[in-house]
């Protein structure tokens, strides 16, 4: 009978180590995660600019009045369809938290996007798809404000990217108006 002892002994030992050792796992598996917007993406790639999220307040879409993108068009040639209209001729810019996307609806024109990162009224745009330079080039460095519904960009740099043209000193409402 001693003998069963010692075996029910270490039998619980080692069932309790087991069961210690399945709590550590489960309870650093259920425990508090850090959000990835939290993170600094200069972290996760060598050269990503510094910053952070898109701020709520420029999440989802935002058009340029209608006359601009007709202006950019004209002068490469084209002309947009007319009535110029958001329906004919719009340059739509979009943000999630951490990237851009240019839809353009203009005959001849791309659209495309990339990665951002906010650094208080600095906004970095950076691996853009038509630009073809990779971190730690092609950064375009912009600051932005955001007034009466307004989202203007005012270069801080030459943007190395064809983004230039429909960011640099340009303003986007919601509306398009």
């Amino acid at each position: 009978m001693h003998k069963r002892a010692v075996t029910l002994a270490s039998l619980h030992k080692r069932l309790t180590v087991l069961f210690c050792a399945g709590f550590v796992v489960v309870a650093c598996a259920c425990g508090q995660s850090t959000s990835s917007t939290n993170l600094h993406p200069s972290a996760a790639a060598p050269g990503t600019p510094r910053g952070g999220a898109v701020p709520s307040d420029l999440l989802g879409d935002w058009l340029l009045p209608v006359g601009a993108p007709n202006a950019y068009i004209k002068s490469s040639g084209d002309a947009c369809p007319m009535p110029v209209s958001v329906a004919t001729c719009m340059f739509k810019l979009t943000f999630t938290a951490t990237t851009y996307y240019f839809e353009i609806n203009a005959p001849g024109h791309t659209s495309g996007g990339g990665d951002a990162v906010v650094n208080g009224l600095e906004i970095d745009f950076f691996n853009g798809q038509a630009c073809g330079l990779q971190l730690p080039d092609g950064v375009g460095r912009y600051t932005w404000t955001l007034a009466n519904g307004i989202l203007h960009f005012a270069p801080m740099n030459q943007d190395p990217c064809p983004r230039s043209p429909i960011l640099s000193n340009q303003s986007y409402s919601r509306t398009g108006s």
